[in-house]
């Protein structure tokens, strides 16, 4: 069949138009399928057009006390749109609230409520729109802790050990019945600071506690924060303090003991000595017993400024005592102070022997001879041995001596200045005549 011009122009520009319109059909399948449809609200713009956003909700916090005040505030709605806000305790459902506010010109919510007082853990939140745009969010009204820490040194010195020990507990009048669980991170917040060792990170709670020391601490103020990292049952929370590190000096001795002289009997002997130096040293004693050729630590009483040496005897004289400072900085550091001499001198004690003591010529001395002394002996001492007299066994007057009587080495035993006698008396004889 012939057509004329215009009816072949007619049918060519339908022909267009067709395919024209089923490659938009085509394209706009393609981009339902690569595109998922998702869920817009018409948000008012100030110059009076309309723009499509996502709706949400958000609480001001991620956890609360219990009876704390939530604040949400959401966003992308459609201007005066009505919205129902749905809170709901997700774990035992024990607990709800509903409120319905409006959205603003710009697409804004806003509302707030109180929690219940006592502990529930975790909220869900649901704003459904009147257009039906929909927004989640969840958050959590976990028990806070109380937590402190505190440090062994403040302040301290450079290069010295510091301990930061973090206390986490329950807060009094709490209802739950366990106590924080977890573990704690410790950090140098100041600026500039290097990190904690790593074993100040992530430190496990014993007892409720946790510990982090380190001695690299430099020169100046350090806040130390303790960060608590909450459980299924308490909240994060951290607490700080200031560390003051100074400028470190080696040990040093300030003052030398001074030799000591006592006589046996005294309660004690005592020797004193300082050091100095920044952090304040430590001191440990130390005693010789060969003159200064070796040197053995004192174990009691040994680690303060004064040596107290109790009950010494004479066995303990010439004993040598020197005080040795240690500290810390940029490396231990000792100073030894000079050595003190012990003398104990033996306790003098004067024996008398009583007078008028005596035996008949032919018969045996006593066992022993009675004497006085001029000083007690100390507890838990007593004499061995007895007096003795000058030889001789005819009738006369024998000096009476020390003999061999004994008090220990720990006594100077000596006669009286005035001689005393032993008397050997003339034996009497009856003579009776015979008779015849």
């Amino acid at each position: 069949m012939c057509r004329d011009k215009g009816e072949e122009g007619t049918t060519n520009m339908r022909a267009r138009l067709t395919s024209r319109l089923s490659l938009l059909i085509l394209s706009f399948a393609v981009a339902m399928i690569v595109f998922p449809a998702m869920a817009f609200a018409e948000v008012m713009s100030p110059d009076g057009t309309t723009a499509s956003s996502t709706p949400t909700i958000l609480s001001d916090q991620a956890d609360y006390a219990p009876g704390a005040t939530v604040t949400l505030t959401g966003s992308g709605w459609q201007p005066s749109e009505a919205v129902h806000i749905y809170v709901n305790d997700s774990d035992g459902q024990t607990w709800d609230y509903n409120s319905d506010v409006s959205a603003d010109q710009s697409g804004s919510i806003t509302d707030q409520f109180s929690l219940p007082n006592r502990f529930v853990a975790n909220y869900s939140v649901k704003a459904t729109g009147a257009s039906g745009g929909v927004a989640t969010t969840t958050f959590t009204d976990k028990e806070q802790p109380d937590i402190t820490v505190t440090s062994s040194a403040n302040p301290s010195t450079v290069g010295g050990s510091v301990t930061f020990t973090a206390t986490v507990t329950k807060p009094s009048g709490s209802s739950l019945t366990a106590n924080p669980t977890g573990s704690v991170d410790f950090n140098d917040t100041s600026p500039g600071a290097a990190a904690l060792p790593n074993s100040c990170t992530n430190v496990p709670l014993n007892a409720s506690q946790a510990t982090c020391t380190t001695s690299g601490l430099t020169l100046g103020s350090h806040t130390i924060r303790a960060q608590y990292n909450g459980d299924d049952n308490y909240s994060t929370r951290n607490t700080s303090l200031t560390q003051q590190v100074n400028a470190c000096s080696a040990a040093s001795v300030a003052t030398n003991p001074a030799n000591q002289t006592v006589t046996y009997g005294a309660s004690s002997a005592a020797f004193t000595a300082t050091g100095g130096g920044t952090p304040s040293p430590t001191v440990q004693w130390q005693v010789s017993t060969n003159s200064g050729g070796t040197w053995t630590n004192v174990s009691s009483g040994g680690t303060s400024s004064t040596l107290t040496v109790s009950n010494p005897v004479v066995s303990q004289s010439g004993n040598q005592y020197r005080a040795v400072f240690t500290n810390t900085c940029n490396g231990t550091k000792t100073a030894t102070s000079t050595a003190a001499t012990l003398t104990v001198n033996p306790k003098p004690i004067t024996i008398t022997p009583a007078s008028n003591q005596s035996k008949v010529y032919g018969s045996a001395d006593p066992t022993s001879l009675n004497y006085s002394a001029s000083s007690p002996l100390e507890t838990g001492d007593s004499y061995t041995g007895a007096l003795g007299r000058a030889a001789g066994e005819n009738v006369g007057n024998y000096a009476i001596n020390l003999g061999n009587l004994s008090a220990g080495s720990n006594y100077n035993l000596s006669l009286s200045a005035t001689p005393v006698n032993f008397s050997i008396t003339a034996k009497s004889i009856t003579i009776t005549p015979t008779s015849g």
